[in-house]
């Protein structure tokens, strides 16, 4: 299974990003933020939730999560980060675009 976003294709078995079909560095806890947001297409994921997600056993602050959204956005600079990687003020991120999950029998829908 893979997910589609913009030029952007994510698999989470070999988590791998890829962006018009170059690979894309990402850290594993970045990956695990931009995976978190494209299986919550369409909806704002505040950050008490990734908090509770990324970091489950720790208490962090709240510039390491705005440290990865700013690494995620730039790592997707080309395929204009910031449109990609929405913030809410006073309420959380969201994926700016679409996603669409792939099998190996083609498209389906996501969530």
């Amino acid at each position: 299974m893979f997910y589609r976003f913009g030029a952007c294709k994510l698999d989470p078995v070999r988590r791998v990003l890829t962006q018009d079909e170059c690979e894309v560095a990402l850290t594993p806890k970045t990956f695990d933020l931009l995976f978190y947001l494209v299986q919550n297409p369409n909806r704002v994921v505040s950050k008490d939730e990734l908090f509770a997600h990324l970091w489950p056993d720790s208490f962090v602050e709240e510039r390491n999560l705005s440290q990865h959204v700013f690494l995620l956005r730039k790592a997707l600079a080309g395929a204009d980060g910031d449109r990609l990687i929405l913030t809410v003020p006073g309420r959380g991120y969201r994926l700016g675009v679409e996603v669409e999950l792939l099998g190996e029998r083609g498209p389906t829908p996501s969530r």
